[in-house]
């Protein structure tokens, strides 16, 4: 479950965006997965002021990325994601309740980056600047971005009408 101020479970949100990007006929690789968490993370907590995950996001060779998600999900590949991620001891899904403005937040990352090839959905979160670029230059792969460094530069492209792929 969640506070206002401490997110859900990374797991929990990777299945709310499995099952809203089904409803929508958009198929998932695992890459796709992490990244669309991330963005959702990053404009949840631009626009909502608070997180969306409760995990912290660590800067990796290939963007951002939430440890606990990707671990639950190694060995998928670059296949669609079938099924949701469950808790390996007790077998049982992930699962939160979701406030209508973090599944409108959800829905829209879904309708703006869903179809977005894994490889460009990296591209994107490489740009010059993003929380990516500045933590993993300056203190290395698998350093933790800050959830303010993440919410200042999704808080700067909404201020500024700027793009990163596309905006919810």
């Amino acid at each position: 479950m969640n506070n206002d101020q401490s997110g859900h479970d990374v797991r929990a949100v990777a299945n709310e965006i499995l099952k809203r990007a089904r409803a929508k006929g958009v198929p998932l690789t695992i890459m796709q997965l992490i990244k669309l968490a991330y963005f959702a993370h990053g404009w949840a907590l631009a626009i909502l002021n608070r997180p969306l995950a409760s995990q912290k996001v660590q800067a990796w060779q290939y963007g951002p990325v939430f440890p606990h998600l990707y671990k639950s999900l190694k060995g998928s590949g670059s296949r669609p994601i079938d099924g949701e991620i469950t808790d390996k001891v007790t077998k049982t899904p992930y699962r939160s309740l979701f406030k209508a403005d973090e599944g409108a937040i959800i829905d829209a990352v879904i309708e703006g980056y869903g179809k977005t090839h894994a490889f460009n959905l990296s591209d994107i979160t490489h740009e010059n600047g993003s929380p990516w670029d500045k933590v993993f230059n300056s203190q290395g792969p698998y350093s933790e971005i800050p959830d303010t460094l993440i919410a200042d530069y999704f808080k700067k492209l909404l201020n500024n009408g700027q793009r990163t792929g596309r905006q919810p």
